[in-house]
């Protein structure tokens, strides 16, 4: 049927808001299709922009094929791609309309659309609107914009709007559809269709050696994206990604700015350890020195089937870091993101400062423990003197806290706060960022830049922590077929501290026998160390162990530096369009260097007189000497394989076939000398005295493997992907290198079926997916397999001259050749789901791994065999776990304006049991069968006793005296009494014992807990309205249990040594008194844990620790300001919180140590004694032009 041409001209598209603060002039395009009609290409392009096109639906090559790919391209640029080799031509208005015409028409196109502008009268219209199947919308939203007119579509999609004119914009929103406007012409009737949201189920996921869209994945992979990570005030990419999967366990070695971290996917691989294998654009590093604002995406690989094409070091699964790029076609666009604020403790720092209080506490477990005093100086006269103190926050000069004696000694009387002498309670920290990004049509850039400063915690002398970094990446379209690029990155480091070089040693030392009585110096500024003659009662007494001199001295220096540097070089060949051909070859360099200076530190005990602490009280830390350590690392990676994606019909396939190298040296030395000719110079060369030692180390490794994988899947519907790798490795010996590993997987996405469509309204995705694939794991020692010889040993109990000792050479145990590959073999079924239009998503995996072959201790051989057991592949574990996350995400008009807001959860957890394992009389100090991993076994305890008779009649009927209560004769009071642990006889044999420590002969001890994190979950929710946008992140682990070790000093106190001195306030309201009978603590007495074999020593349920938490690990609100437009593309402030609060049953008896670093181990096990964790503030400004 003819009609007027003008009645042809019609309305095509919509607009998405997701470029409010930007200028028309300044929008930019981001879209990519291939082969499709010029007609929808148009409406592809109106649907992620705020152009409208105009056309005679009779043009010519209306229904031409285009194919287009562009990322934040102007709209010019983007349109001039598009009708660059076509029939069609286009002219764009001011107001973002497009009018297409014919080539050589520009004039008639400009007329018809001048004609229609010139009418400008008020009009009704009405029309329906519809999805994009055609089917009628009921309940859409349609407001005028600038005004309060406002309909919804009827039961049949219809509307009706009255008293408009042309050039009214009317802005649609429904539920499940992206936002859409459309701008009023002469037309009276409109035929709108709404587009779906864009889902992610159409995002491309990287995956080993290329990518797949997310929809068609069959394996086990979750997905971060860079707005979980970029802007993050943390020092590093590792530190950002905790939390951010349920199946990624992050655990930090301390709080420290240069802390390594230890990750693991889906818990524990293997009993020897084993770690992910984490690579950064392809390439193998450490993400504690990857730039998290670089990162574009983290893909985590989680099963053997995903991870299979990585071989040899995926067994423990795989982390796939890509870093941003730039994009063709699109202008260059500077980024800076500046930010600074300040750190603290998540913990309290409350300790007792009172020298009354805290002496009164410690003196009296130390006399109920020993009949005596530690201070045996101080009577009651002393104790009157801290009385009248006691108030003093600060020294008052008619009340001295230092009272010199007619010895020339001084009396110490203070009120000293020992934390915050040693430590700061806030800490600057600054974060700079530049990027720059942009692209030609034939060449794209990413080049950025960061600086990170943090002031450490220590308080005397330097704690500062720098790192630089930079990154670049050029891609170059050579030509049609060839295809260059380029990746570049650098990190460098500097932390500088004082003491000694392990800060965790300074934690346990510096705090030992500091009273809050003592302050740090003497009148004369001279330190405290060593106490005058008869003021101690234990000889081997010294102040902070020497620690707090060494501070005050300030002469003992540790320098860290770090230094890595990458280039990756990769060139792609397209012979075909399905057919390309990749190369890749990557250099990178790690250089690592600590120097550490100790001297001799002075102190004074007597007014007048200098003493000096040296190698005859602890070699280790206060001999003169400077000692210099230095590890070089290179790894070198080839990687050359083809990829091919041709497709027939509904038939898609797609293969990728390869080989992969990898060549890595690892050089360590050491070299230490003493008696240096100056405090103040360090270095090798003015030292004048002995080597103490000297280490010259090399490793070597060689890794090669051969590839293939094969995805198929029909119509979008059936999918399956075959992998395999075949892996040497030279840890292993020669006859035992090599291994095959295969894997398969299967899905179904029954959505995609017929009998599925009536559904789609609310169950729009569904799939199920299944796979299986085996891998080997060689992450176990360099040289395992041979024999090692060790020379130039002295033996100092010989010697020829008198004067020098001789020197010989050892041979290491025997070990056996035969050492292979451990198997790592894993099932995984797996469901997607999305509903309502995917604005719902839910995702679960189920999964077994089994570890097979596992290297330990072969089986007990004779003892004439003298020598230890060589391991073997002889151990196998089990685990099994799940994973679900669920996902929500929307966007309305609130107030005329878009509103977006998603929330998330994630859940995920895992047993390991071990199923294997050469212990057959099941004892306890080994792995045995059926053993959970993480077990903790202990005693059951029945509280305290309330009662003096309740405690005589425990002890005369209940041996307890040799395992749990082996000091109970000590002190004034022997015996046990009203307050003392009540363990639980369980065998009722009448004894507390551990029986003979065996599976079925364990006495009374009983699995009490699991040290292992389990429920590790995550929640966040995220808002944008308005130029506001707020997020929060939460997340924590469900269950997790420890037993404070003997030196777990701020949670035992006093229990622990009798001169604690971070003493918690309020810790005497937890101890047990006749007074407070239903106190935590037991009666009053010191080693009880420090001691073996006494009452809280031994693991006991009453004092097993939960320490799982939810943190809220962050919270951002930031506002984007609409203004200098025409400067800025974004200009944006915000704040930004990162560890800012934490909730735990454990803060109910402890609030001092984080629930995280409850676990680690510092200098002693379980002691909780690490540099500790911190939580940020931080402001910052976001500009982009």
């Amino acid at each position: 049927m003819k009609t007027n041409i003008i009645t042809k001209l019609r309305f095509a598209a919509v607009s998405v808001a997701v470029a409010a603060i930007s200028s028309a002039a300044m929008a930019e395009v981001t879209v990519s299709f291939s082969q499709i009609s010029y007609r929808k290409a148009m409406e592809e392009i109106q649907k992620v922009s705020n152009l409208h096109f105009f056309y005679n639906v009779s043009l010519k090559g209306l229904d031409s094929k285009v194919s287009l790919s562009v990322k934040n391209a102007s709209e010019r640029s983007a349109l001039d791609k598009l009708f660059a080799d076509s029939q069609l031509d286009y002219t764009l208005k001011n107001d973002n309309t497009v009018v297409v015409f014919q080539k050589g028409d520009a004039t008639k196109g400009e007329s018809k659309k001048n004609t229609k502008e010139q009418k400008d009268s008020r009009k009704k219209i009405k029309g329906v609107v519809t999805d994009e199947k055609g089917e009628p919308l009921v309940g859409v939203t349609m407001k005028v914009r600038n005004s309060n007119k406002a309909v919804v579509t009827d039961l049949d999609g219809k509307f009706s709007l009255e008293d408009l004119q042309k050039g009214d914009v009317i802005e649609l929103t429904y539920v499940g559809y992206a936002p859409k406007s459309v701008k009023i012409d002469d037309s009276s009737s409109y035929d709108i269709r709404l587009q779906e949201m864009a889902s992610d189920l159409d995002d491309v996921v990287v995956v080993g050696y290329g990518s797949q869209k997310k929809v068609n994945l069959t394996g086990a992979v979750s997905v971060v994206t860079a707005k979980d990570l970029n802007g993050r005030p943390t020092g590093n990419a590792a530190t950002a990604l905790q939390g951010a999967d349920p199946s990624l366990n992050l655990s930090m070695g301390s709080g420290g700015p240069d802390s390594d971290v230890s990750i693991n996917i889906r818990g524990v691989t293997s009993i020897n350890g084993g770690k992910p294998l984490i690579l950064v654009d392809g390439v193998e590093m450490d993400l504690t020195r990857v730039n998290a604002n670089d990162i574009e995406s983290v893909s985590i690989l989680k099963d053997a089937s995903a991870a299979a094409v990585y071989g040899a070091k995926a067994s423990a699964g795989v982390v796939l870091v890509t870093t941003k790029s730039g994009q063709n076609d699109s202008r260059a666009r500077v980024s800076f993101d500046l930010k600074a604020g300040w750190k603290r403790q998540t913990t309290s720092s409350d300790y007792i400062t009172s020298g009354f209080w805290q002496m009164y506490l410690n003196e009296s477990s130390m006399y109920n423990d020993q009949s005596r005093y530690f201070l045996t100086g101080y009577g009651d006269n002393e104790y009157a003197q801290m009385w009248m103190r006691l108030d003093d926050k600060t020294e008052n000069p008619e009340r001295p806290w230092c009272v010199p004696t007619p010895y020339g000694h001084w009396m110490y009387y203070a009120n000293y706060d020992w934390y915050s002498h040693y430590f700061r309670k806030d800490r600057p920290m600054q974060d700079y960022n530049v990027s720059v990004t942009g692209g030609s049509k034939k060449v794209n850039y990413y080049v950025s830049g960061r600086a990170y400063l943090e002031d450490g915690m220590l308080a005397k002398g330097a704690d500062s922590f720098k790192s630089y970094s930079f990154r670049a990446k050029v891609n170059a379209r050579i030509t049609d077929w060839l295809t260059y690029r380029v990746n570049t990155s650098f990190f460098n480091s500097h932390y500088d501290h004082g003491g000694t070089s392990d800060l965790n040693n300074f934690l346990y030392k510096a705090l030992l026998h500091t009273y809050a009585a003592f302050p740090s110096t003497n009148p004369d500024g001279t330190s405290l160390f060593q106490f005058a003659p008869g003021l101690i009662s234990m000889n081997a007494v010294n102040m902070g162990a020497g620690y707090n001199a060494m501070l005050n001295y300030n002469k003992h220096k540790t320098v860290d530096r770090q230094n890595e540097a990458l280039i990756k070089n990769t060139i792609e060949i397209r012979p075909l369009s399905w057919w390309k051909i990749i190369g890749e070859y990557a250099y990178l360099f790690r250089n690592t260097t600590r120097s550490s200076r100790y001297v001799n530190v002075p102190f004074s005990r007597t007014e007048g007189e200098i003493e000096w602490i040296d190698e005859g009280y602890d070699k280790s830390s206060f001999t003169d000497k400077f000692v210099r350590n230095m590890t070089n690392t290179t790894r070198q990676t080839i990687n050359a394989y083809m990829e091919f994606d041709p497709s027939f019909g509904d038939h898609n396939l797609k293969a990728t076939v390869g080989f992969n190298g990898e060549i890595y040296r690892y050089l360590y030395f050491k070299a230490g000398r003493q008696d240096l000719m100056s405090q103040d110079v360090s270095s090798l060369n003015i030292a004048t005295g002995e080597y103490t030692e000297v280490i010259d180390k090399v490793n070597n490794a060689v890794t090669y493997g051969f590839f293939g994988r094969v995805n198929y899947d029909y119509a979008g519907k059936y999918l399956i992907e075959v992998s395999g790798r075949y892996d040497g490795t030279s840890r292993f010996a020669k006859n035992h290198r090599w291994g095959f590993f295969p894997s398969a997987s299967v899905g179904w996405r029954f959505s995609e079926e017929k009998f599925f469509e009536p559904l789609h309204p609310v169950w729009s995705n569904g799939k199920l997916r299944a796979s299986y694939g085996m891998l080997g794991n060689q992450q176990v020692g360099y040289y395992d397999y041979i024999l090692e010889m060790t020379t130039n040993q002295a033996n100092k109990g010989i010697t020829f001259d008198g004067e020098s000792y001789i020197y010989y050479a050892n041979v290491s145990d025997p070990v056996a050749d035969d050492l292979t590959w451990e198997k790592v073999i894993t099932y995984n079924l797996g469901l997607d789901l999305g509903f309502f239009n995917n604005r719902l998503g839910v995702s679960g995996d189920f999964y077994i791994r089994d570890t097979k072959d596992m290297l330990t201790s072969g089986a007990q051989l004779p003892d004439v065999y003298g020598a230890t057991v060589p391991n073997s592949n002889c151990a196998d574990l089990r685990t099994k776990g799940y994973e679900l996350s669920v996902n929500w995400t929307d966007n309305f008009h609130l107030l005329g304006s878009p509103f977006t807001y998603s929330v998330g959860a994630g859940l995920g957890d895992q047993i390991s049991k071990i199923t294997k394992f050469d212990n057959p009389e099941m004892l306890l100090g080994k792995h045995y069968v059926g053993e959970t991993l993480g077990e903790i076994w202990g005693y059951r305890v029945a509280g305290l006793f309330r009662t003096e008779e309740e405690a005589q009649e425990y002890q005369n009927t209940i041996d307890c005296k040799n395992y749990v209560h082996n000091a109970m004769d000590k002190g004034p009071n022997p015996g046990l009494h009203a307050g003392d642990v009540k363990f639980i006889d369980i065998n009722g044999d009448g004894a507390i014992t551990p029986g003979n420590s065996k599976v079925g002969d364990s006495g009374d001890r009983v699995i009490i807990g699991n040290k292992r994190p389990r429920y590790n979950y995550n929640f966040r929710g995220s808002l944008q309205w308005k130029g506001i946008d707020i997020s929060a992140f939460f997340q924590g682990v469900g269950k997790c249990d420890w037993y404070p070790g003997n030196e777990a000093r701020t949670f035992w106190g006093p229990y622990c040594r009798p001169f604690i001195a971070f003493i918690p306030e309020g810790f005497q309201n937890e101890i047990w008194t006749e007074d407070n009978p239903d106190a935590y603590f037991p009666r009053l007495r010191t080693y009880q844990a420090y001691s073996g074999k006494r009452a809280l020593n031994v693991n006991n349920d009453r004092y097993l620790q939960d320490v799982s938490y939810l943190r809220l690990k962050n919270l951002t609100v930031g506002y984007t300001l609409p203004v200098w437009k025409n400067v800025f593309n974004e200009l944006r402030i915000y704040f930004s919180a990162e560890n800012l609060a934490y909730w735990s049953p454990f803060k109910k008896h402890c609030k001092t140590i984080d629930p995280e670093t409850a676990t680690k181990s510092g200098t002693k096990s379980n002691d909780g004694m690490v540099y500790g964790f911190s939580k940020s503030f931080t402001f910052g400004v976001n500009v982009t032009f």
